[in-house]
């Protein structure tokens, strides 16, 4: 194997290890403004040596695979397929940033972190996107920081963190070649190092003073449940009325006074819509705690062409015991709830099967129209279980007038794994973003409130759990404060960012390629002239 193969994939592999241990389990959210420059250290130095191609697609894989290793609690098939296709994003930045800019220089600093945001917003949207393991999630715990979402969305704070890292990039790689005095008193280095100082000290500031001037709205008091029923409990359908008694009784439980009764992902066990008469256990419930009820629960139901549906929804159940109002889950897990691809290929069912711990094959239906729940004239929106990566589904809920968010899931599927951590994170953003509180009911937790600026309070077991108990909680969620500029335009710096790509890429595909030199043809031999006397 040559030097250059050995450099390139410990290059690849200690990018890839060092982000995986910037999320969770590892949280070591420092590490995040490091972490991408090995990798653009290896597109700086690769030229156009032979293996390029395989080795920048293998930094992305074995991150992804290392990040969603908790997927393999439910099929371990599933990570490597998901890391293969997830690892093409970080293989196109490569690419396309080895065409365009791959000296260490100002031109590298500047296209660098845009191609790489860009295709991190592409990653998050693509084939219904997975926006998830962002660099900028790992910041969530520092809220000065984590406020300029309200403004830039994740994009933002993507941005700053792949600029730390190609100025760092530049400084190792410019500094092996010319010597790191001479980087660093190049009047280009300087500036690009004081604009990215200059950018993390305008973001901080802007954040302190967003801090400073909270001004919170408290508003309904809810109430709620996680009962922790194990996943392989809830699958087998032999064990309902234990599941029903565990929920019930812990709502039977609570002793302060709440506005709402909160129930997380399909924790009642009983199938509604065709079969009304499953609601009177819920409906029941209601009655005697004289409170509105917000339960998920899975809906049969036939479509306009006879054919039966499944959903995963939401129902909002009144004091009366009436069921007033129903939100379908809009965005589907691959896999999890649904098989892409199921009807044209028959053989996928039992090779889902096989590979994964699903006793029967997901086929759920999305949701026909994004709807909102009203309490006590007060509108808000609830989130099933990884609706909370999609910022377009919490901007809808804000845009429909919600005051605050629901956000209801079952993580029993994935233990006490970093998935239970980083979703609560993925909420943080959520909520900075909109500047409105949520509310999160979780089956094995991390149940709790997140307050409108990203501020989390957990709910927690007496020995200092916060996953894998059963408990319930009473808080007044926050409302929202005000309508930010992320909410009126979305994610605008994340598609600009993608669309500079996209325009990158172009002119490079239609700017001509240098010509090799033609070599001219031979001179004819030169006749002997005649002797010189």
């Amino acid at each position: 194997m040559r030097l250059w193969t050995l450099v390139a994939l410990a290059l690849v592999v200690v990018h890839a290890t060092a982000t995986w241990l910037t999320f969770p389990p590892f949280d070591v959210d420092w590490l995040a403004w490091v972490a991408a420059a090995p990798y653009m250290i290896f597109v700086m130095i690769a030229g156009t040596r032979r293996g390029f191609f395989w080795l920048a697609w293998l930094g992305g894989w074995l991150f992804f695979c290392l990040g969603f290793s908790w997927v393999g609690c439910v099929s371990w098939l599933v990570v490597v397929l998901l890391g293969a296709y997830q690892g093409v994003f970080p293989l196109a930045f490569a690419l396309l940033q080895r065409r365009l800019a791959a000296a260490p220089d100002w031109r590298f600093f500047v296209t660098a972190p845009v191609l790489w945001t860009g295709a991190e917003h592409l990653r998050g949207i693509a084939f219904g996107g997975f926006p998830w393991l962002h660099p900028g999630h790992t910041q969530h715990a520092h809220l000065p920081l984590v406020q300029i979402v309200e403004i830039t969305g994740v994009a933002g704070l993507n941005l700053l963190v792949y600029a730390v890292n190609a100025l760092l990039a530049w400084l190792v790689v410019g500094g092996l070649r010319r010597g790191f005095g001479a980087v660093l008193r190049s009047p280009a280095f300087l500036l690009s190092a004081g604009v990215t100082l200059a950018a993390l000290a305008a973001t901080w500031s802007f954040g302190a003073r967003v801090l400073a001037a909270a001004d919170p709205r408290p508003g309904p008091a809810v109430a709620v449940v996680q009962g922790n029923i194990p996943q392989t409990v809830k699958e087998t359908g032999q064990s309902r009325e234990e599941i029903l008694a565990i929920h019930r009784t812990l709502s039977y439980s609570i002793a302060e006074p709440y506005d709402l009764l909160v129930w997380p992902e399909t924790m009642y066990p009983y199938a509604l819509g065709r079969y009304p008469e499953n609601a009177a256990e819920a409906q029941l419930l209601a009655r005697a705690l004289r409170k509105p009820f917000l339960v998920g629960a899975l809906t049969l139901e036939n479509d306009a062409a006879g054919v039966e549906r499944e959903y995963n929804s939401a129902y909002m159940i009144s004091p009366m015991g009436n069921l007033v109002q129903r939100y379908d889950k809009f965005h589907r897990v691959p896999v999890g709830e649904f098989i892409p691809l199921r009807e044209h290929c028959a053989w996928l069912d039992a090779l889902v099967l096989k590979a994964s711990e699903l006793t029967v094959i997901p086929n759920l239906s999305p949701g026909r129209s994004l709807r909102t729940f009203e309490l006590a004239g007060r509108p808000f929106g609830a989130l099933i279980c990884g609706e909370v990566m999609f910022t377009y589904l919490s901007r809808s809920h804000a845009a429909a007038g919600a005051t605050f968010l629901v956000a209801l899931a079952n993580d029993g599927w994935f233990l006490d794994s970093g998935e239970l951590d980083q979703i609560l994170h993925l909420s943080v953003f959520r909520c900075a973003e909109l500047k409105m509180g949520m509310v999160r009911a979780t089956n094995t937790g991390i149940s709790g409130f997140i307050g409108p600026r990203g501020e989390i309070e957990p709910l927690v077991a007496a020995d200092g759990k916060t996953r894998e108990f059963p408990g319930t909680m009473v808080r007044r969620v926050l409302l929202r404060e005000r309508e930010t500029f992320f909410a009126r335009h979305g994610d605008w710096l994340g598609e600009s960012c993608l669309a500079a790509a996209a325009g990158f890429a172009l002119l490079l595909l239609l700017r001509p390629r240098p010509r090799a030199p033609s070599q001219a043809p031979p001179a004819p031999p030169v006749a002997p002239g005649p002797p010189s006397a």
